[in-house]
């Protein structure tokens, strides 16, 4: 049989424990059909075949990002970039420009705001001074605050008499006025009112979107959507755009829809499949709505938001167990992830015979004594290494000591748990390489390793962005290691991650991208 596709001329890291090392790969199909010595593999090389010469650069399977908001990113690229904006001055200059590109009515969106980074929290009437005739609506960064302006509250319908809605706040001035921030689920008020973009032109988001992700060397996600972006997920895939693989979420508020229709975990295909249902146990460290054992240092009385009760949360895992339907469940706080362990034991009688994944969703604070318990219960820790660089100083200025288990990659791992990483984009950066970096050095640039007893290796980085995620994803037969009968998604990186050292693991890039050996991303030179 000949070929499609030889890869020869470097090295072929497959990420199989059996068989680690290999000099190169055929495929056919779609799929690798040999593995082994480039004299083994040159045998399938017929008139047709495609060789791709590595030039002694490396051979991966493809990353999987196991935690990515991807409607959300997609349409991120098309609203006022507020990532990174160092102050509320830049940040209105931004809103300024596209309000005068903006019809007088329609509303603007931007996306990415961190307010820590500013010295003052956000109000109101810095949005009305720019834009008093356009609805404003922007998102924080860690996507768990909205901030409107008058306009925008007025079409939210929030006023002063507006109560908080369960496991959220109304933030209030002293006289009980809004201050246009909206937590946790008092932001669902404001989407409500501004909708979600068309479904087609959340499909062109998403194309975009997509390409961006090849270029990072990313071949699958664990998407979290919304029922919109599964919509357009389906629509991109029947136009035979979809050049992804996709396990999605549901939201919890779809549920009992679900289970109406017999929906379970796993349906769909090797391209689109429906994995877990999103639960948001907490809030966040950015917008201090992480649920807390303890108050936040310097911020006493607040212990964060419970964004869904306890009881609440079994009801859920509950009935969606009794369905067929894993769960996915946010949990930030020390607190809350107790809460969701305590649950999972509990419930585990239900869950754990039908071979349902149960994931906690960035698992950031764990108390000591609950390190053990994710292995213990066979919970899947979905975790964002690159929180770490972006995090580090929050978490010391409001967990103090505590955040000696923040992001406990090595105390996890050696206690046996999955890890699954992934980058909470458009939260984060999505590049694997610089999750890859966080994880192995926790530190920045010129800074001091944060927790170093928390680093692990560079196999273990890689091991939780391919044959981890692909678990957590419901796919370790189809990919996550580079063997006969896997999909050929892969990544071809200038060197081997393996053998660089760690201070030369900045200069690595990604030159390929193949899914299903179909070249989709190619690094300019």
């Amino acid at each position: 049989m000949n070929a499609e596709l030889v890869i020869v001329g470097g090295g072929v890291r497959t990420m199989h424990p059996a068989r680690p090392l290999a000099k190169a790969v055929a495929v056919q199909g779609g799929r690798i059909v040999a593995l082994g010595s480039e004299q083994l593999v040159r045998r399938f090389i017929g008139r047709r075949t495609e060789i791709l010469d590595l030039r002694q650069r490396c051979l991966l399977p493809g990353f999987c990002d196991a935690h990515l908001h991807l409607s959300w990113y997609g349409t991120a690229l098309r609203t006022v970039p507020l990532a990174g904006v160092g102050s509320l001055a830049e940040a209105q200059r931004l809103l300024a420009r596209r309000v005068q590109a903006t019809p007088k009515g329609q509303w603007v969106r931007g996306d990415g705001y961190d307010a820590n980074l500013w010295g003052e929290y956000p109000g109101r009437s810095a949005l009305d001074q720019v834009a008093p005739e356009h609805p404003v609506y922007f998102i924080a960064k860690d996507r768990h605050a909205a901030w409107l302006n008058t306009r925008g509250l007025e079409l939210a319908g929030i006023a002063a008499h507006t109560p908080d809605p369960a496991g959220g706040r109304v933030v209030r001035d002293a006289r009980g006025e809004p201050t246009g921030v909206l937590l946790e689920n008092a932001a669902e008020l404001a989407a409500k009112a501004v909708g979600p973009p068309p479904v087609q032109e959340l499909v062109g988001e998403l194309g975009e979107a997509i390409g961006h992700l090849h270029a990072a060397g990313i071949t699958a996600i664990g998407a979290i959507e919304l029922p919109e972006g599964f919509s357009a997920l389906q629509e991109l895939k029947r136009r035979g755009g979809l050049l992804l693989r996709v396990w999605c979420t549901l939201p919890s508020q779809q549920l009992e829809a679900a289970l109406a229709l017999g929906v379970q975990s796993g349906l769909g295909d090797e391209t689109l499949r429906l994995g877990a249902v999103k639960i948001y146990a907490d809030g966040s460290l950015g917008s201090q709505t992480a649920h807390m054992l303890a108050d936040f240092e310097s911020l006493p009385g607040n212990q964060g938001v419970e964004v869904t009760s306890p009881q609440a949360l079994q009801e859920l895992v509950v009935r969606a167990s009794q369905g067929g339907l894993a769960c996915a469940i946010h949990a930030i706080g020390d607190r809350a992830n107790r809460q969701v362990l305590d649950i999972l034991a509990e419930t585990r009688p239900l869950w754990a015979p039908q071979g349902l994944r149960m994931r906690i969703e960035h698992a950031q604070l764990l108390s000591p004594q609950d390190v053990p318990r994710l292995a213990q219960l066979g919970v899947i820790a979905s975790m964002q290494p690159i929180h770490v660089l972006g995090d580090m100083d929050l978490a010391e200025r409001y967990w103090g000591e505590r955040a000696r288990y923040a992001y406990a990659f090595r105390s996890l791992l050696d206690a046996g748990t999955t890890l699954a990483f992934g980058s909470d984009c458009p939260v984060e950066d999505f590049s694997p390489l610089r999750g890859l970096l966080a994880a192995v050095t926790r530190q920045r640039p010129q800074g001091r390793p944060w927790y170093p007893q928390e680093r692990i290796t560079v196999p273990e980085v890689l091991q939780a962005y391919t044959l981890g995620a692909a678990y957590a994803t419901l796919a370790e037969q189809e990919r996550g290691t580079i063997t006969e009968g896997k999909l050929a998604d892969l990544v071809v990186l200038s060197r081997d991650p393996v053998e660089v050292p760690p201070g030369e693991l900045e200069s690595l890039t990604v030159d390929y991208t193949l899914v299903g050996g179909q070249l989709v991303y190619q690094r300019e030179r």
